[in-house]
């Protein structure tokens, strides 16, 4: 699936590999970033540490002909979106630097009524900046979840059971989980409006592409083979804008 829609735009050249993507980012970018702005998963053995970056192992479109737009592209494959909640988060310290950006969300037809869902995670993640004292509790609530002895809360109201209920939802979740490999910063870079302001201005777009095919029939095949059917279409783009 995604082979076919890496083949079908040829407005774009093709980023596969994790060194591939840093190589380019660093060269195109105008300015330095911070490794920990970039996807990444951190993995402890001992005292050893690695880090992989791009873990999420999907491609990305960077413009040819003088355009400013990079693609990132990211295949549904389960009908609730947390890890589609995950690689947003991930990505958007990345998004905040690139000047234009669309995350093109290729959607299979048998998770085509499960849309809903994924549009309500661009939302939460990129629509709806964190206030400060959301970020104090958050920080409060996940120290206390992870089982570090933490002060009571400043909000005198607020418990832990109280927390638990108050951020329940599953963009907190996804949350918790970059909380865990980013600490505060995790929840810092939802704080400040940025993405909004590029979602608004046309300067980044999520579009919704429904795959023209069906695939389940290569199910079996998954792991022996290494080619899939060709002729992807692009179809209907839904913007969040």
């Amino acid at each position: 699936m995604l082979l076919d829609a890496v083949l079908a735009d040829h407005r774009y050249a093709w980023l596969g590999t994790e060194q591939d993507k840093r190589t380019y980012f660093r060269e195109a970018l105008e300015r330095e970033l911070p490794d920990d702005w970039y996807p990444h998963l951190t993995f402890h053995n001992g005292t050893e540490k690695t880090t992989r970056f791009f873990p999420d192992k999907m491609p990305i479109g960077v413009p040819v002909k003088g355009e400013w737009r990079h693609v990132f592209l990211y295949l549904a494959t389960r009908e609730i979106p947390m890890d589609f909640r995950v690689f947003l988060l991930r990505h958007a310290d990345l998004l905040k630097a690139v000047d234009e950006w669309t995350i093109r969300l290729l959607m299979p037809r048998r998770l085509r009524r499960a849309a809903t869902l994924y549009r309500h995670a661009v939302r939460d993640a990129f629509l709806m900046p964190l206030e400060p004292r959301v970020v104090r509790e958050l920080d409060w609530y996940f120290r206390a979840r992870r089982g570090e002895i933490v002060c009571p809360s400043v909000d005198p109201d607020l418990d832990i059971d109280a927390a638990a209920r108050k951020y329940g939802a599953a963009r907190f979740e996804a949350l918790y989980r970059q909380w865990l490999l980013r600490g505060e910063q995790a929840l810092w870079a939802m704080q400040l409006p940025v993405l909004r302001d590029h979602i608004q201005r046309g300067l980044g777009r999520v579009e919704f592409v429904q795959l023209p095919h069906q695939y389940l029939q290569l199910t079996p095949l998954i792991g022996s083979f290494s080619g899939v059917e060709k002729g992807f279409t692009e179809g209907d783009n839904l913007t969040t804008a």
